[in-house]
Formats: C-alpha cells, sequence, structure tokens
C-alpha cells in the first residue's frame, strides 16, 4: 500500500507511528493484547477502525495500521489506539489531508515546466519575423504617414492622374552605368591581427613568470604528502520544524594521497558556523539528542585561526561529525560553514553553504497555486510528442459555424492597425494590390495618355437617389394612429402602486398545500407529520413495560408499537427504536 505526504483526502494509506509507555519508551507486544483503533473525521465521534495495529519487525515497538479510503474522507483525520497492555499511554494522531500529495504536485509540476519550456521564449517573439514585419511596414509607411494621402488607393488613383504626362527618356545606362560595383578600399575590412603572435607570447610569458608560477604552484602541491582530499556533507537546505527542535547531521572526511581515509596531524577538524550578518552560531551537538554542544577548537598560538571555531566529533580515522540544531522559530537565512584542518604545518579550509527554509510554511500555498494551476490545465491532451491537443468543436455555443469562427481579433494590433493605413478605405485587392498597380502602370505607360477632362468624367459636382422612396419602410398595414389603438391611460389600467385584498373569506389551504407543510423534514430525516405521531404516542398511546427496562408506547389506533425505550435502573433511555410509518 502506498504512503503519501501529505495524507491525500479519501483514499486509502498506511501510517506508521510508535506506541509509548509512560516513562516514553517504546512499547512491545501492544498488537496483540486487545488492541482498539479508532478513527474521527472532521470532529465527529470515534469509530472502529477496518484494521487493527500490525508491529513491525520483532519487538521493534513501532506498529502500522492500514485505513481505507473511507477512513480518511475529512480534512481533518484523527486516529487513537488503545492496548491492554500495562502502563501503555493512548496514541493520537492527527492528519491534515490534502486533495494530492507532494509527489503528484511534483508530477504535474514537472509537465508544466516541460510544456512551457517547449513555447517561444520573450527574446525568442522579439526576434522573430512578425515583429520584424511590423518594422518593416513602419519603414515602409515612413515618416508623416497619411492615409488620406498616401494609402495605395490613393497611390493608384494619382498614377492614372500622372500617367497622362510623358514618359521618362532616361535609359538604364543613365541610372547606372555599369552592370556590378565593387569595393573601391576592401583592405580597410580586414581585421588587424599583426599583434595577436606578441599577445600570445607575452600571456605565456606572465604565466609562466612571477611569484606564483606554474612551475612555484606545482612544487608547493608536491610537497604535500597527506589529505590532499577533503570532502563534507552538509544538506543545502534545513525545513524548520512546525514545532519544537530538528537535529540536521554534517558530516567531513579526510583522505590521504592513496585514498585511504587519515586523521589530521592534530586529529581536529575545526568548523565554523557564519549568519548573513557575520555573527557566528554555537548550536552544533555531539549527539542528536542536541544535549551536548561541541567543545571549543584546540587553544594554540597558530590554530585556530580565529573566534568562532567549534571541534567537530570523531567517530574514525579521518570520519568528523556535528549535528546542528534548528530551532521552529530560526531565521530563515543562508548559513556559511567553514570547515579546517592543519597538516604537516599547513592549513586547510573549505566552505559550504546551507538555506534554512521554512518548507512547511510554504506548502499550502503551493499546493493552492497548483491545484489552481492543475484546475486551468485539466482538460489540455497532448499526444505521443507532448504536443498540445485540442478539438476546436468542444465550444460551449454549439456546432463551428467555419473556419472563421477561430480567427483571433488583431483589431488593436499596431501591425493590423498599420496595413488598415497602408491599404487605406475601400481596399480592393483586384484594383488597388501593388501587382494590379504594377500591371496598370505597364499597360498605361504603353497608351497614350487620356485627353479627357474632369467634366467629362464626372459631369455634376453632386449625386442623388433617382428613386429614394425605394428606401422608405412599408408601413401600409399600419391601418390607424399607433395613438388611437387604446384611450386608457396608465392611471386608468393600475391607479395607485400597491393593492390589497379586502375580502378573504373563503380562502382555504388544498389538500396538497396541507401535506407540502406537514411533509417538511425538521430535524435529521423527522418530517412535522412523523413527529406529531411521536408526540401523540406518546401523550395518548397505550404503554406498557413500566417498572422493566423496556418501555413500549402503541399508536393512537393501537395497532402498532410506536416507541420503544430500552432504559437503565435510574430510567435513563439508552436506546431507542421508532416506527413513524
Amino acid at each position: 500500500m502506498a504512503s503519501y505526504y501529505p495524507m491525500v483526502k479519501n483514499s486509502a494509506q498506511r501510517i506508521v507511528f510508535p506506541i509509548l509507555d509512560a516513562d516514553g519508551d517504546p512499547v512491545t507486544g501492544a498488537a496483540g493484547d486487545t488492541p482498539d483503533s479508532e478513527y474521527s473525521l472532521d470532529g465527529a465521534s470515534f469509530i472502529d477502525c477496518s484494521d487493527e495495529i500490525h508491529e513491525i519487525a520483532t519487538s521493534s515497538g513501532v506498529y502500522y495500521l492500514d485505513l481505507l479510503a473511507g477512513e480518511t474522507n475529512g480534512d481533518v483525520v484523527c486516529i487513537q489506539v488503545k492496548t491492554a497492555t500495562a502502563t501503555t499511554k493512548t496514541t493520537v494522531l492527527v492528519f491534515y489531508t490534502s486533495a494530492q500529495s507532494l509527489d503528484t504536485v511534483d508530477g504535474v509540476c514537472d509537465s508544466i515546466l516541460t510544456e512551457s519550456q517547449s513555447h517561444p521564449t520573450l527574446a525568442e517573439i522579439e526576434g522573430s519575423s512578425v515583429l520584424a514585419m511590423e518594422a518593416s511596414l513602419t519603414a515602409i509607411k515612413g515618416s508623416g504617414f497619411d492615409t488620406g494621402t498616401d494609402s495605395l488607393v490613393k497611390l493608384h488613383d494619382d498614377h492614372v492622374t500622372h500617367i497622362t504626362a510623358a514618359p521618362s527618356t532616361h535609359a538604364a545606362a543613365d541610372v547606372w552605368s555599369a552592370a556590378g560595383r565593387e569595393l573601391s578600399t576592401p583592405a580597410n575590412y580586414k581585421a588587424d591581427v599583426s599583434n595577436l603572435d606578441q599577445a600570445i607570447s607575452t600571456t605565456e610569458s606572465n604565466i609562466r613568470g612571477g611569484s606564483e608560477t606554474l612551475d612555484t604552484i606545482k612544487s608547493a602541491v608536491s610537497g604535500i604528502q597527506n589529505n590532499t582530499r577533503f570532502t563534507a556533507a552538509v544538506p543545502k537546505y534545513m525545513c524548520k520544524p512546525d514545532a519544537g527542535d530538528e537535529a540536521f547531521k554534517w558530516s567531513a572526511n579526510l583522505y590521504d594521497t592513496n585514498g585511504n581515509m587519515e586523521d589530521p596531524d592534530d586529529s581536529e577538524i575545526i568548523v565554523r558556523v557564519t549568519q548573513d550578518n557575520g555573527t557566528y552560531l554555537y548550536n552544533l551537538y555531539k549527539e542528536v539528542a542536541l544535549t551536548n554542544l561541541l567543545d571549543n577548537a584546540t587553544d594554540t598560538t597558530t590554530w585556530p585561526p580565529a573566534s568562532g571555531w567549534r571541534a567537530l566529533e570523531r567517530t574514525d580515522v579521518g570520519r568528523y561529525f556535528a549535528f546542528y540544531k534548528c530551532a521552529n522559530d530560526a531565521t530563515e537565512e543562508t548559513l556559511t560553514v567553514e570547515f579546517g584542518w592543519e597538516e604537516g604545518g599547513t592549513e586547510g579550509y573549505q566552505t559550504r553553504s546551507t538555506e534554512v527554509a521554512d518548507v512547511h510554511g510554504d506548502l499550502t500555498a503551493l499546493l493552492s497555486d497548483t491545484n489552481a494551476i492543475k484546475t486551468a490545465t485539466d482538460k489540455l491532451t497532448f499526444n505521443a510528442a507532448n504536443m498540445l491537443q485540442s478539438d476546436v468543436r468542444e465550444v460551449n455555443d454549439g456546432a463551428v459555424a467555419g473556419v472563421n469562427d477561430f480567427k483571433a481579433d488583431v483589431s488593436s494590433l499596431a501591425l493590423e492597425a498599420t496595413l488598415t493605413d497602408i491599404k487605406g478605405s475601400g481596399f480592393a485587392t483586384a484594383t488597388d494590390s501593388l501587382v494590379k498597380i504594377h500591371d496598370d502602370h505597364v499597360t498605361y505607360l504603353s497608351a497614350a495618355p487620356s485627353t479627357h477632362s474632369a467634366a467629362d468624367v464626372w459631369t455634376t459636382g453632386s449625386r442623388e437617389l433617382s428613386t429614394p422612396a425605394n428606401y422608405k419602410a412599408d408601413v401600409s398595414n399600419l391601418d390607424v394612429a399607433v395613438s388611437t389603438r387604446s384611450s386608457h391611460t396608465a392611471a386608468n389600467v393600475w391607479a395607485v402602486g400597491t393593492r390589497t385584498l379586502t375580502d378573504k373569506a373563503g380562502f382555504t389551504l388544498s389538500a396538497a398545500g396541507i401535506d407540502s407543510i406537514v411533509d417538511e423534514v425538521i430535524e435529521g430525516t423527522i418530517t412535522l407529520r412523523q413527529a406529531i405521531r411521536l408526540t401523540l404516542s406518546m401523550l395518548a398511546g397505550k404503554s406498557s413495560g413500566g417498572g422493566t427496562t423496556s418501555l413500549v408506547y402503541r399508536d393512537y389506533g393501537d395497532s402498532k408499537d410506536r416507541l420503544t425505550f430500552t432504559v437503565d435502573a435510574n430510567g435513563n433511555r439508552t436506546a431507542v427504536t421508532r416506527d413513524v410509518s
């Protein structure tokens, strides 16, 4: 059975826990001594679990309990385990459930990351041809562009007018006298690499010369005989506990040139922890119980080098450790961890870092954000190549009328506005496209210029519709004026704002109306009709069993046992059987 963190609501779970005695020591054998495992959901009464506890291994004092899905179907799940074993304390466990486990959240986040990485970045979009096209079109429009004078339609009209002039007599040779051009001074474009050899030689000399030459460094490294390799394990993150303190183990190891574990000459590795503000921390301990602090580093003339150092605990040759105490109210910050040792008069240092983080406090917000993302993306599907799939017919307002339904509204985009300005009002591809303008120019330039005047093209200054009556609305079926349809005013129809019945005599509820009242549920599943039957039995029905532990009350018609009470010696009811039919 899988285990999850946090507990997933309404899912089968296995929980593991110790059973302790009054001294806090684990108790063995509790699984075989009349155990009683119960659960409560959201503060409701405790109910027996379907399973009972099982002890792990032999006499471990640690047990597990398998819970069914229904036994975790609450926001707050409380488990209590009792046993007849002497001195055993009742074990109480409280779980705050979640809709998803961290594994599920991690999987969703990984899928979102994978999908998002397949999308173009802002830099890629900014470098795309769309933005380049926008820049090109803006350049084509030019400064001071006016749709009224500079659009393609206006350009076409102006060309029709201007082609009446005589064509140019210049030949191509007048414009471009040769078939090709070459740079007159190509040498100016060559890179100057004349000093490259000298620069390389100088750099090599600088590396080999000086006080810290390669040979000097090589000699110093060769002089180190032992402990040439140091390793340290410090967790990247230390999560603050919800309450109390948490112990985190740090370890350090030293190796000689042959890879064997070896102590430094003074058998001491020291450690120092520094906060962001430069303050040293000393909450380093010798054991996981966090009882005994580390000893101060050995005080000698030259070692340790400065204040704040503590000596790690030694477990074996070359192996050292310490436990760091992280309190629930610790500051969230990055700590600098320095290690130092001395070998043959040579000091060695290495630095690690670890971050104190409040993971528990951020979990709820993380789950909330992740669930919101999951809700927004649950309907997305992906093919075998992890490409997004969609069915364009799955729209809320029914069948798709055509491909135009899926065109994006780009009317507000600068690119669209620019193209609209260039096209001009009344643009038609058949007459105003660049190809048509080019073809017309070729045709017009080869023909004789027009001799028509403006009066030939348009004989009058204005035009009017010749049959305006055709555009009037047809109202022939209105036989009289609308105002003559009724002579009543609003005051005639309703003289005042409210009305009150003056005579209520004769108004009674129907049988159906009465039934709807008495069949209304008033408490739990009991209706008013059923409550009346129970009350009538208690007040007016026959009874039997007085003085015994079972009292029976008959219905009013004496046809059945309406109420049966089980009572104790004091007359307190311990069980009630009702027949409300």
